[in-house]
C-alpha cells in the first residue's frame, strides 16, 4: 500500500509560475526540521494542529528487520474529509501555496479541498503494526515497526489480514535466504536489483506451519529486532542463520536444495 503525495516541497519553476511567497525548496505538506523555515513552521503549530502532523520517512529509512524511529521530516496529513477552519497556523502555511495546490484540481480533473493531499490513504495504513519494504533493493530488506510511520511512494507496507500468520513470522520468512532466492529467481529484477512491489510480493509462497514453529521464528525475530533497535548495523548473523534453518525445515528443503539456496 502506498500514498501519493504531490508537491511535497516548492519546485523553483512553480515558485515563478504561481508567484509564490515561499522560497524554492520550502516544504508544503512535508516539513524538514533540518531546514530553518520548515522548523519554524512546525514550531508555530498548536497541540491540536500537531494531531495532523506525523513522522515521515522514505525507503532509505528501512533496514532489514528494523526501521528508523527518529524522523527529521514530518507530513501535514489532511484528507478530503478534514477541515482547516480550526487549524489557523496550518491554514496560514498552506495558503502560501494555494495557487499551486488549486491548480492540481484542474491538472488531475479531480474535486477535493484545495488544501488536501492528492489521493490520501487511510491513516490506519500508517498507524498500524506493519512490515515496511523499499520499492527497490539489492537484497530482501523487510523492516518492522509498530510506530506511526508515514511514507513516500518509494516504499510499501505489509500488514496481516487474518490470524493465520503472525506478522513477525512473515518478517522472518521474508528476510530469509530462501525468500531472497525466490525473489532473485522468480520475482522481478532490473539487473541485480530486486523490484519489491505488490507483484511479486503477493506471489511469495508462505508455508503453513505449526504454532510452535511460528513461535520459534517469532522469538528469534524479537531478538533480532531488539538488537537492531539499538543500532540497525548490529551483527545478528548468528540469529538470522537460526531463522534460515527453521525456514528450510518448514518448507521441507533437502540438504542439496539448501546448498543451492545458500550458494546465491
Amino acid at each position: 500500500m502506498l500514498v501519493i503525495l504531490l508537491f511535497l516541497s516548492t519546485p523553483k519553476k512553480h515558485k515563478e509560475i504561481f508567484d509564490l511567497v515561499s522560497e524554492a525548496g520550502d516544504g508544503i505538506f512535508v516539513l524538514d526540521t533540518t531546514r530553518k523555515t520548515d522548523a519554524e513552521v512546525l514550531e508555530s503549530f498548536t497541540p491540536q494542529e500537531l494531531q495532523f502532523v506525523h513522522p515521515f520517512y522514505k525507503n532509505s529509512n528501512i533496514y532489514k528487520y528494523s526501521c528508523d524511529a527518529e524522523p527529521t521530516k514530518f507530513v501535514i496529513y489532511l484528507s478530503r474529509t478534514d477541515s482547516i477552519d480550526s487549524l489557523p497556523n496550518i491554514a496560514a502555511h498552506l495558503h502560501k501555496f494555494k495557487a499551486l495546490l488549486t491548480n492540481r484540481l484542474t491538472t488531475y480533473n479531480e474535486s477535493y479541498p484545495w488544501y488536501s493531499l492528492h489521493r490520501a490513504r487511510e491513516r490506519s495504513i500508517f498507524e498500524s503494526e506493519k512490515i515496511m519494504v523499499p520499492y527497490r533493493s539489492k537484497t530482501n530488506v523487510f523492516g518492522y515497526t509498530n510506530e506511526p510511520w508515514y511514507f513516500r511512494t518509494d516504499a510499501y507496507s505489509v500488514i496481516t489480514k487474518n490470524n493465520d500468520y503472525a506478522l513477525k513470522y512473515l518478517l522472518g520468512v521474508l528476510n530469509s535466504k530462501l525468500a531472497l532466492f525466490w525473489l532473485y529467481n522468480r520475482g522481478k529484477r532490473k539487473g541485480d536489483t530486486l523490484e519489491l512491489f505488490y507483484d511479486p510480493l503477493s506471489k511469495i509462497p508462505i508455508a503453513t506451519c505449526s504454532e510452535d514453529q511460528q513461535k520459534m521464528i517469532v522469538a528469534f525475530v524479537d531478538e533480532i529486532i531488539a538488537e537492531k533497535s539499538k543500532d540497525p548495523r548490529s551483527d545478528t548473523y548468528d540469529i538470522e542463520q537460526q531463522v534460515d534453518q527453521l525456514v528450510y525445515e518448514i518448507y521441507g528443503l533437502t540438504d542439496e536444495e539448501i546448498t543451492i539456496v545458500e550458494s546465491l
